[in-house]
């Protein structure tokens, strides 16, 4: 007992002049931002293809009969991702609305009718291959979503054809 008391000052010396414990400091514990939700990328990217739809319908009108079903799908998982988000909804459903699609970087249209339909092929062949490889590392919640709209995509691509 002797000994543990003699040791007992020593430890506490010890305490009071070494590195101190891990914890929070004076000003608060350090709290970072959860990371944002991957779903967000997706979001902007189908609102990017949305876009792109209604800019190619704008610009050649006698497409509007074969694209305007392909748009509007765009604008259903827009609205999916928004509601996966827990955002509101920014895409109307009905197929006579062209709501913005909320993002300033939208590809140019070709210039000729023939080059526009493949750039949107080329764009929902990339959009597809990114959705389904994005299901291997999603949620449980998300994975279907994404291949939902990858499986759409892909159908788009063939449409396209």
């Amino acid at each position: 007992m002797l000994v543990a008391l003699a040791i007992a000052p020593a430890g506490l010396a010890a305490a009071c002049t070494g590195t101190p414990a891990a914890g929070p400091t004076a000003t608060g514990p350090i709290s970072s931002a959860p990371p944002p939700d991957p779903l967000a990328d997706h979001l902007t990217a189908e609102r990017r293809l949305l876009g792109s739809y209604q800019a190619t319908i704008a610009r050649y009108p006698a497409l509007a009969k074969r694209l305007a079903p392909l748009r509007d799908d765009h604008r259903a998982h827009v609205t999916a991702l928004e509601q996966a988000l827990g955002l509101a909804p920014t895409a109307t459903p009905t197929a006579s609305a062209s709501p913005t699609p909320q993002v300033t970087d939208i590809p140019p249209v070709p210039a000729a009718a023939a080059a526009a339909l493949v750039a949107l092929r080329n764009a929902e062949h990339a959009a597809a291959a990114e959705r389904a490889a994005a299901c291997l590392t999603a949620t449980d919640t998300a994975a279907p979503l994404l291949a939902s709209i990858a499986a759409c995509e892909s159908s788009h691509e063939a449409l396209l054809s």
